[in-house]
């Protein structure tokens, strides 16, 4: 029998459970009527991100300088993938002074580029390989649907795109995120971090 505000989310469910080693059933089935003590389990510290099941990753992708073409780096979570990504980090580098675009596709169109690379976990805990596909080459162009563009001064320290919590990316699969020097001859560094989790069914549109 169902019960009166019964919560159907598991994994919050789940985490309850891990966090205060609870045994048995789910400790929070439904929604209490009354006011009841909160956790905001949205603000948890990372190490307790993995009881959300959040697998946390993080790369550097490097397109070294190519005569006479424009350097490309991008990330894209394939279609089938049938997880969520949320870029948390995205810093640039440059090799010399340059405009920098950052544009998006959806849909599942987009081709990785040539030179293909792999996320390293930050948590012990998640899985070995990240669904997100980073990749480069020059030359790149941009994909269809523009977010950002701005110049980049040459420094020591990288230009963080993303400033505030509310500034991450979701990736949900099918979505591609390039970001493109209009110079050429440049070398383009990029460097993510991302957290990843399986789709709930609630997210799919």
């Amino acid at each position: 029998m169902a019960r009166f505000n019964e919560i159907l989310v598991g994994r919050y469910n789940r985490m309850l459970q891990r966090l205060l080693s609870m045994k048995g059933g789910p400790p929070a089935p439904q929604l209490a009527s009354e006011i009841q003590p909160q956790m905001d389990v949205e603000a948890l510290p990372v190490e307790l991100r993995f009881l959300l099941g959040w697998h946390l990753y993080q790369t550097t992708v490097q397109q070294l300088a190519s005569a006479a073409n424009a350097s490309g780096v991008q990330v894209r979570n394939p279609l089938t993938s049938g997880a969520v990504a949320v870029i948390t980090s995205l810093q640039i580098q440059v090799g010399s002074g340059e405009i920098i675009d950052i544009t998006e596709s959806f849909g599942g169109i987009t081709p990785d580029l040539t030179n293909v690379f792999t996320g390293t976990r930050v948590d012990s805990r998640a899985k070995l390989n990240s669904i997100l596909v980073p990749s480069s080459f020059a030359p790149a162009a941009d994909l269809g649907l523009p977010i950002f563009a701005a110049v980049i001064p040459i420094s020591q320290n990288p230009y963080e795109f993303i400033n505030k919590e509310y500034d991450a990316i979701p990736m949900f699969p099918g979505h591609a995120l390039r970001v493109v020097g209009s110079g050429l001859n440049v070398d383009l560094r990029v460097h993510f971090k991302w957290r990843e989790r399986a789709i709930e069914e609630g997210e799919v549109s």
